[in-house]
């Protein structure tokens, strides 16, 4: 069942959530020819590149409701917010940005060799979104606060 269905929303927004599936469904219903085009035509587009960033927001958003006291949070961010504990917002913009780098390629070498793997890759990703999100909201000025707890459980 789509969320919008349940949620009285403006016509405009369409919940995150619910965006991959509407957009697949917009792209079946303007698809010409038989019905195994228009399935094509909405598997394509719900699986594209717009729904893998879509995926990684809702990531996003997903720690960020759960909060920095949250098991599954502190268990993907704490190495990485050790590393940053006691840099101000703007230096651990820097430094994740340089360690996002880094990682990158050493993902690549690895992969030269088949031993990948993606998940630094994604965490910090998902860091750099989060302090990005903190940098402009009412949460910058506890941003150290936020990191020690996240970092020392």
């Amino acid at each position: 069942m789509i969320t919008s269905q349940i949620l009285p929303v403006s016509p405009t927004f369409v919940p995150r959530v619910d965006r991959d599936f509407l957009r697949g469904s917009l792209a079946a219903s303007k698809a010409p020819g038989k019905a195994i085009d228009r399935a094509i035509a909405h598997i394509e587009s719900t699986f594209n590149e717009a729904a893998v960033v879509n995926k990684f927001k809702l990531r996003v958003e997903r720690a960020i409701r759960l909060g920095t006291g949250h098991p599954e949070v502190q268990a993907r961010y704490r190495r990485w917010c050790q590393r940053l504990e006691g840099a101000s917002l703007p230096v651990a913009i820097i430094r994740i940005d340089q360690w996002h780098r880094k990682e990158r390629m050493a993902f690549q070498i690895a992969s030269a060799f088949g031993r990948g793997s993606r998940l630094d890759i994604e965490v910090l990703a998902e860091i750099r979104l989060m302090l990005r999100l903190i940098r402009r909201s009412e949460h910058a000025r506890n941003f150290k606060g936020l990191l020690a707890f996240v970092a020392n459980g």
